[in-house]
């Protein structure tokens, strides 16, 4: 059986009309006949007819419902190619630089695509890279085979990663500056407080503490952020010595700003170009 048609016209206009028919051989010549008239069909209706067809004719089709499937795998997907375009869209692997990366099928760059991903994603601790890897798109999308991306690996990229922190920095904030200036004309400032344990940081200091860890090493965090909050100012952050109260610290007397801790600062006016050699250096002794 198969699914036959005819064509009329009436009008100037075409018509199709539909029918199912099945083709028999009557001695050397093979003719047609009609089994069951269907008339006009709309293109969805045509497929799915089709479709049966095959079934019934056994030409190795199974027709179900999506109820009965039942998915042997799956795996995150959406979520990670938006993510993976965005790096590619800021093209992230150029802010590297080359004599400071492996240069390998895995190489730091790529590491460190797989660890912002999870971490805007599903934040995971380095042991558990690997497994979230495991269940994603991403081996696909990079084409890499995410057993490299074992403790060991991760742990050695993670000082290449590090070294590159002022090489992207400056990249996101030309990148960020370039297709927008004017998002520099001001930047809000907050600060806080964290402790640490250990002797050897020369930022801490023991003194006033915000959450009570008197008896703990302090040091002061800052972050910057511009007009419109993109990356290349989210990403500057400053550290100060510790046991002080914030209100009290002189960096944003140092970019000009005023304004008491969490409020909204003006820069003084001054050249564009001056600013951002400012505003980057200060980025880089954090």
């Amino acid at each position: 059986m198969h699914l036959d048609y005819g064509v009329c016209y009436y009008k100037e206009r075409k018509y199709i009309s539909y029918s199912i028919a099945e083709s028999y051989r009557e001695g050397k010549k093979v003719r047609k006949r009609t089994l069951f008239p269907l008339g006009k069909l709309s293109e969805t209706q045509v497929e799915q007819i089709k479709l049966i067809l095959k079934v019934v004719n056994g030409k190795e089709h199974m027709l179900s419902s999506i109820e009965n499937i039942i998915p042997l795998e799956s795996r995150s997907y959406l979520d990670v190619a938006v993510a993976n375009q965005i790096w590619e869209n800021w093209n992230m692997d150029k802010a590297f630089n080359k004599t400071e990366i492996t240069d390998s099928i895995v190489s730091t760059p790529m590491v460190a695509r797989a660890l912002t991903m999870n971490r805007c994603i599903e934040p995971a601790s380095c042991y558990s890279i690997k497994q979230w890897v495991k269940g994603t798109a991403l081996p696909q999308i990079l084409k890499v085979d995410p057993e490299f991306l074992d403790d060991d690996k991760i742990y050695y990229e993670l000082d290449k990663i590090e070294r590159n922190k002022s090489y992207l920095e400056s990249y996101l904030f030309e990148r960020t500056y370039e297709s927008n200036p004017k998002s520099y004309e001001y930047v809000d400032y907050d600060l806080t407080t964290s402790y640490f344990v250990g002797v050897k940081c020369n930022l801490s200091n023991f003194g006033h503490s915000k959450d009570g860890q008197f008896h703990r090493r302090q040091v002061i965090l800052a972050i910057l952020v511009g007009r419109v909050g993109e990356p290349g100012v989210d990403q500057q952050y400053l550290a100060g010595r510790g046991g002080e109260f914030e209100g009290g610290m002189a960096i944003p007397g140092e970019l000009g700003l005023h304004g008491g801790n969490g409020e909204e600062g003006d820069l003084q006016e001054q050249e564009q170009k001056q600013w951002a050699e400012t505003f980057h250096a200060l980025s880089l002794e954090g």
